[in-house]
């Protein structure tokens, strides 16, 4: 089992097809000030199995962590295949993170593993933004 993409993204969806579509990718989010709030990152994650995956359950967390490595927020849960697909599937997941705080400007990350085996990162800047200009009317 291993990651084929993950990405952080505005919108996600599957349809009934099994396609997945991921919205509004982005990697840096602009802040007038700080602590700032994000009220909902998704985090959209897509998984290659193989057939040693097939009849087992693997447990899965993302971290987001800030420069120092300081955990802020996690996620975790268990991907179970059942013994009888007649293939391996490719799996989509979405990580929500709701209200997230950030200190301060910098770079944070994502940090996704399957049983304790760090798979893949995901970087996000937080940077500091200026109001923008005030354009007087002209006579």
């Amino acid at each position: 089992m291993n990651v084929s993409f993950a990405l952080l993204a505005d919108y996600t969806t599957t349809s009934k097809e099994d396609k997945f579509s991921v919205i509004g990718i982005y990697d840096r989010i602009g802040a007038r000030s700080f602590p700032a709030r994000h009220p909902n990152l998704q985090l959209a994650i897509r998984i290659l199995t193989t057939r040693a995956d097939v009849g087992q359950e693997r447990k899965i967390m993302v971290d987001l962590v800030d420069a120092e490595g300081k955990t802020l927020q996690r996620a975790d849960g268990v991907i179970g295949i059942p013994p009888d697909v007649p293939r391996p599937p490719t799996m989509n997941l979405v990580m929500v993170f709701e209200d997230t705080v950030f200190q301060e400007a910098g770079v944070y990350q994502f940090n996704i593993f399957i049983d304790g085996r760090q798979e893949a990162e995901v970087p996000l800047a937080l940077e500091q933004i200026s109001d923008p200009p005030v354009v007087s009317p002209s006579s």
